[in-house]
């Protein structure tokens, strides 16, 4: 049979269809196209790059490739637009069909007149024409300062690959162009150099607040009579103690007046009125905490007796240990390195493994979270850092 023989036998649903045609000697994947010029008889365009015309003794097949719906029928043919099979991502053989746009920035193509459309693409609610790639016209050639341009915006600036797309421009100070295997790459080594100099920035931090002299380490206990009346201890760096107690907000009269079971759980504790002074001495000191909220609690009821200048004993933000150590010790901040920005941040929350803090966060009395914290200080001041640990296969885009 030859091109111009009619074959009665084709099909016009099969144009569009990512098939494979087998035949006694070899098997070819590919899409059926419509007939091209004087010929009848529909083509084959093969993954391999050629245009044959499909002869009818071959068998012709769904590719394995194509997705299937629950019931095992393949959703391009079932699902039809316009009488042309319909494909989506993950589903399209884009290495025969292309929309407009697809033909223009990544095959410098174009329809010709009168290309008839092979399938539809489905975009969120909408379709898009698919039109197959070997029957677009090239476009003409860019100038030569364009054309320059033009490979330079799909080539990755590590490793010299070309992409058939525009690879997305990294921001300022490094404004390269980066496949995603080196993107990933850079971003990994950018958050490890980052988070070196972090860790050298909390270890002056540490010298810091250990050479202060009015540095406190204030931690709080946790325990069911918390609302009651809060154990605390604040100590100085070399181990003065300035509060180590339980303190309550009620009077003795009105405690007085407590069922016995709430009185028991008041006994020991102290009347935040009756350390008006201690607290005042402490609010003018440097006070580091594990997670900053430690003392918020402690001036609780003062206002009663002070008015609005009671004092306050609030942790700077810079003042959190917890999350100086957790740079200190190069764990990625949130078990993420950005792509595009990679710096160690100061997070809120943090999902680390928690190795290097174990002794604070099993530690029961306020006296020993306070040893820990003095532990982690000197730690930081006098010791070299661990290695950063950027988790592999954890990373976010932008």
């Amino acid at each position: 049979m030859n091109d111009e023989t009619p074959d009665p036998a084709f099909d016009e649903s099969l144009i569009g269809r990512y098939v494979e045609a087998v035949s006694a000697r070899r098997t070819r994947s590919g899409v059926i196209l419509p007939p091209a010029g004087r010929s009848t008889r529909p083509r084959l365009a093969q993954d391999t790059g050629q245009v044959v015309p499909l002869d009818p003794d071959w068998t012709i097949g769904d590719h394995p490739s194509l997705l299937r719906g629950r019931s095992g029928e393949v959703l391009s043919t079932a699902r039809r637009y316009g009488g042309r099979p319909t494909y989506r991502y993950g589903d399209l053989p884009a290495q025969h069909l292309a929309t407009r746009t697809t033909l223009r920035t990544e095959h410098r193509r174009r329809p010709r007149p009168g290309q008839l459309i092979i399938a539809w693409y489905r975009l969120y609610r909408d379709w898009a024409p698919l039109y197959a790639i070997a029957d677009a016209a090239p476009l003409p050639a860019l100038p030569e300062k364009r054309a320059a341009a033009w490979s330079a915006s799909r080539t990755c600036s590590r490793c010299g690959e070309q992409r058939a797309r525009p690879l997305p421009l990294s921001p300022d100070p490094d404004p390269e162009r980066y496949c995603t295997p080196c993107r990933q790459t850079t971003a990994q080594e950018r958050w490890i150099e980052a988070s070196r100099a972090a860790q050298a920035d909390m270890a002056a931090w540490a010298r810091d607040v250990l050479a202060d002299p009015r540095t406190v380490l204030a931690a709080s206990e946790d325990n069911h009579i918390d609302w009651i009346s809060p154990g605390y201890r604040v100590e100085t760096v070399d181990g003065q103690v300035l509060l180590d107690t339980h303190v309550r907000t009620t009077t003795d009269d009105r405690a007085a007046t407590y069922r016995p079971d709430v009185r028991n759980q008041l006994e020991g504790s102290v009347y935040v009125g009756d350390l008006l002074e201690t607290i005042r001495q402490i609010s003018a000191r440097r006070i580091v905490t594990w997670y900053g909220g430690e003392l918020d609690r402690l001036p609780q009821g003062l206002w009663k007796l002070v008015g609005d200048d009671f004092p306050r004993t609030h942790t700077a933000p810079e003042d959190r240990l917890s999350e100086r150590y957790r740079l200190w010790t190069g764990e990625s901040p949130n078990v993420r390195y950005e792509w595009w920005y990679p710096a160690p941040k100061l997070p809120w929350t943090w999902t680390g493994t928690g190795e290097h803090e174990r002794g604070y966060k099993t530690a029961q009395t306020a006296k020993a979270r306070v040893h820990w914290m003095r532990e982690y200080l000197t730690r930081m001041a006098e010791h070299d850092p661990p290695e950063p640990t950027a988790r592999s296969g954890s990373v976010q885009t932008r």
